[in-house]
């Protein structure tokens, strides 16, 4: 054996610096995913919401063509009663806000017999609908989804 070779033995492994560089990649890259997962969530709540208004909407119209008029604010059923008009129910539970299950939907009838709007807070500050609109009652950046009588 020659005097100028030396035993070198080659181990294999991560470095310290290796290992925190991909655990910090991992990290950012996972609170990028958590910030797009919780805006899918929002969205799917707020398209629950407009769903929902639209099937109240429905039901007031066929209390209206039996009943003659839209029913007043005060009457209104809360979230998970029926919507009814008795012997008739027009719905079987007014749903809900996706949110929490509790927290009743907003109904107001108008002066008239025959006007009346429905809204919900919505999560999604950037939504584009015509109908999203910004009110500072829903928070600090908060839109309101409203529908009218039509």
């Amino acid at each position: 054996m020659d005097k100028c070779t030396k035993n070198f033995s080659i181990q294999r492994g991560f470095t310290l610096i290796e290992l925190i560089v991909v655990i910090s990649i991992i990290g950012i890259l996972s609170s990028l995913l958590v910030a797009n997962f919780m805006n899918v969530r929002y969205k799917t709540r707020d398209g629950v919401r407009k769903k929902d208004l639209e099937q109240i909407r429905l039901a007031l119209e066929t209390y209206r063509i039996d009943v003659g008029k839209y029913p007043e604010t005060a009457s209104f059923p809360t979230c998970g009663s029926p919507l009814q008009d008795p012997p008739t129910v027009y719905m079987e539970k007014v749903p809900c806000d996706p949110l929490d299950g509790t927290t009743d939907y907003v109904y107001a009838k108008g002066t008239s017999d025959f006007r009346y709007t429905l809204s919900v807070c919505l999560e999604n500050t950037n939504d584009q609908d015509p109908n999203a609109t910004d009110d500072l009652s829903c928070g600090a950046n908060g839109k309101r989804y409203t529908v009218t009588n039509p």
